[in-house]
């Protein structure tokens, strides 16, 4: 297996990215190949020109130049770890799991249809939850934007393909924040988890990964469903009950990764006792040898570990 990160990716990456991170460990198990886009071809950590072709890639990038990537990587001949199809496969995942809460998987002006449930959920709440599929996008979003047709956000739904809409709920939180945890499944087997934090060491509670292993048996059983995914939990809170469920799959090729999660399954074998100690991801124990001043143990507090995705109130996707 070749993990591939892309040129410009890496290049405007600041120290603490998951994807800089990531490659560093790349290169350490001589399993790193870099593509630049600009001159479509594929480098080896040394900055060789290397051929791809009959070689398992393990994608890893952003969403703004995964696309681009995966037409690149296929026209060498490389063999994808995931590809277009697996990632539309995910997308449409409330085909194949039912969450508790009610989620509508709609397309572009299905929105503004009256017939439809959602319309009424729409008129009776403030706020809903969207999600685009096609650009990434997800927040909280005033009802009454969505309505109103002068408004930015009614212009950009009337443009895009693909929604997941919901109800607002509400997530448990703790010293941590928001209860939510992302499982990493590769082969159909979960292989590691993760709060949202990206350089605390912590652990993550029997209920989150009992219901993530009863989630992964079931979507084993779809064999047309990718091996290979993430998918979120969160403990909500309906009236005086606690429940923990899916927030979304998505797909592996482009989605973050938190201080426990990991991409790889080779280990290092000095870096085990980091790992042991601390359950980092091992990419994540790599950085910690040369960062150890940027992680921490125990309770801090006073420091927010998550990390920030900031959606425009304008809603500029």
């Amino acid at each position: 297996m070749l993990y591939c990160f892309i040129r410009e990716n890496l290049e405007n990456a600041l120290k603490d990215e998951n994807l800089l991170i990531q490659a560093n460990y790349a290169k350490l198990i001589n399993c790193f190949v870099m593509l630049d886009m600009q001159n479509q071809c594929f480098l080896n950590k040394n900055g060789c020109k290397i051929d791809i072709s009959n070689k398992e890639i393990f994608l890893r990038t952003d969403y703004e130049h995964y696309a681009d990537a995966m037409q690149i990587i296929m026209s060498c001949n490389g063999i994808l770890l995931e590809n277009f199809l697996h990632r539309e496969k995910i997308k449409d995942w409330i085909k194949y799991y039912s969450p508790k809460r009610k989620i509508f998987n709609l397309k572009g002006k299905q929105i503004f249809e009256e017939s439809m449930e959602l319309y009424k959920i729409i008129k009776n709440n403030e706020t809903v939850f969207l999600k685009s599929a096609v650009k990434g996008f997800s927040s909280l979003v005033k009802t009454c934007d969505i309505l109103d047709k002068n408004s930015k956000l009614y212009e950009i739904i009337e443009k895009e393909k693909d929604y997941l809409i919901s109800e607002k709920v509400n997530i448990t939180t703790d010293e941590y924040g928001k209860r939510e945890v992302r499982f990493v499944v590769y082969d159909n087997n979960i292989i590691n988890y993760s709060r949202y934090l990206h350089s605390v060491s912590h652990t993550v509670s029997e209920g989150f990964v009992y219901k993530a292993n009863e989630i992964a048996s079931h979507i084993k059983q779809f064999n047309q469903f990718p091996k290979n995914y993430i998918v979120d939990l969160a403990e909500f809170k309906s009236n005086s009950t606690t429940y923990i469920d899916v927030v979304e799959f998505n797909p592996i090729t482009t989605a973050l990764c938190y201080i426990n999660n990991s991409i790889f399954d080779e280990n290092i074998t000095s870096l085990e006792s980091v790992k042991k100690k601390y359950g980092f991801g091992i990419e994540f124990c790599l950085d910690m040898r040369a960062n150890n001043n940027e992680y921490y143990s125990g309770n801090v507090s006073g420091i927010d570990f998550s990390y920030h995705v900031t959606c425009n109130n304008e809603y500029n996707l």
